[in-house]
């Protein structure tokens, strides 16, 4: 698999990751894997997961660099083949970081995506694996 995965984060996270050199969400420890996307499907996981969300940071990871195993399973919805990365990302094997972000009432996708992504910072106030624990 050589095409590229993207992974939706926030800052305080990735800031935290570079310091440590690998970037292991949350959820890695409760799924036993770090759910990401392709680059055709960023756009419907940024509005079904982060709908409450202005601006994202979104990384594109290099899966040749990750030296972890990568998987596909299908979609909650069981409608398409989503990427499953087994292991923490290291720093290395994110190759950009860009923003995904949307006005207000509109979904993501009308908005404007940016590639200098270190510059600004995205909401934090509720990390959105929180806001799906029981």
């Amino acid at each position: 698999m050589n095409k590229p995965l993207f992974h939706i984060t926030f800052n305080e996270d990735w800031q935290k990751a570079a310091s440590e050199g690998k970037y292991t969400p949350v959820e890695y420890f409760s799924d036993g894997f770090v759910l990401a996307c392709y680059q055709e499907q960023l756009t419907t996981f940024a509005n079904f997961l982060f709908h409450d969300y202005k601006k994202l940071l979104v990384l594109e990871i290099d899966p040749a660099l990750l030296g972890c195993e990568v998987s596909e399973e299908l979609s909650a919805g069981g409608s398409q083949m989503v990427p499953r990365i087994h292991g923490a990302i290291p720093v290395g094997a994110v190759v950009r970081t860009s923003y995904l972000e949307r006005k207000d009432g509109e979904d993501f996708g009308g908005g404007t995506t940016h590639q200098n992504a270190a510059q600004a910072a995205t909401d934090n106030s509720i990390p959105w694996y929180k806001r799906f624990l029981p």
